[in-house]
């Protein structure tokens, strides 16, 4: 019997949590910035939340995975404070579907 061996950098395929979020809009666009930097990054969830719904507690967290080489990097980019910050629009929206404009 052989003694199993500790895996090298090129093969180990360990992932850390940079992120944890359980809203799934906020986590591809955080999915997206790292990728945007050429940081190589993965969405987590329980497979049970995402069948049962669940959207709260351990269950409905995603968690945004890198790799251990990447995690000062990347925790770094997100922590940087001088990206865009975007505002909530809650204007009103008015749809208006095409016949409708042209019996007017």
């Amino acid at each position: 019997m052989s003694t199993p061996q500790k895996p090298d950098k090129a093969t180990d395929h360990t992932w850390i949590a940079v992120f944890i979020t359980h809203n799934l809009p906020e986590a591809h666009i955080v999915l997206g910035r790292l990728r945007a930097h050429d940081i190589p990054a993965m969405l987590h969830q329980e497979a049970g939340a995402t069948a049962l719904g669940i959207t709260y507690g351990n269950l409905g967290e995603i968690k945004i995975l890198v790799s251990p080489a990447d995690l000062d990097n990347a925790a770094a980019l997100l922590a940087d404070e001088s990206a865009p910050h975007l505002e909530a629009n809650n204007d009103p929206v008015q749809l208006i579907w095409q016949e409708d404009a042209q019996e007017e």
